[in-house]
């Protein structure tokens, strides 16, 4: 076949991994080698070696990404969870593949998008803050997600508050703004991959004709 799957056979298997957890062979792109000791297991992403070492930084880097996203969508109650332990071995598995292919395809959000997202996320946790310190850090999520939404919709970028709530022992968070915004946009990245896979993977009702005719 020379039809669209055998085109964008990479892109198709790279969809594959945004619907099913990785299971090393299956997929092609993953491979795992166990050697004589734990300390010198490796896997491995599309013939590179990925170490037991690199493997562990990247998946607490990983999990302190879905922690950040956790606190965003929940606040509080998201940030009182373990920030390095959000990560499962799958997900780090599918991160390591998705950097692979963002560095293939040379994919790197524009600063527009940058900016609108790391605004997005500062809003998210500054109407977070606002909401938990006038509740007195009180409360179940149920009864402080009405206020959330109601003064998220209202929201205005405040430096200062910004500040208080990425530094405020209370919010947990405990991140500078260089660290908070990175966070950000590494998550971005994996979006923008996402965007691009889908939409490469739209086959024309043509294609499709010409692949199974």
């Amino acid at each position: 076949s020379t039809g669209f799957f055998k085109r964008n056979e990479r892109v198709v298997m790279t969809l594959l991994l945004l619907l099913i957890a990785p299971t090393f062979a299956a997929t092609g792109l993953i491979s795992w080698w166990a050697r004589n000791a734990s300390a010198t297991a490796s896997y491995e992403i599309n013939g590179e070696t990925v170490t037991i070492q690199d493997f562990s930084e990247k998946r607490r880097e990983l999990s302190k990404t879905l922690w950040l996203t956790k606190v965003r969508r929940i606040g509080w109650w998201g940030s009182r969870q373990d920030r390095y332990r959000q990560a499962t071995v799958d997900d780090v598995l599918k991160q390591l593949v998705f950097e692979d292919e963002i560095t293939r395809m040379g994919i790197e959000p524009s600063d527009q998008s940058k900016d609108q997202e790391v605004r997005e996320a500062i809003l998210d946790v500054t109407t977070w803050y606002r909401v938990m310190e006038n509740a007195g850090w009180t409360g179940t999520y149920p009864e402080r997600y009405p206020d959330y939404i109601s003064q998220r919709s209202l929201a205005r970028l405040d430096q200062s508050t910004y500040g208080a709530a990425l530094s405020d022992p209370n919010f947990k968070i405990q991140m500078s703004k260089k660290e908070f915004e990175e966070t950000v946009i590494s998550s971005l990245r994996v979006q923008e991959l996402v965007r691009s896979v889908v939409d490469a993977a739209v086959v024309t009702e043509k294609e499709a004709f010409e692949e199974f005719s």
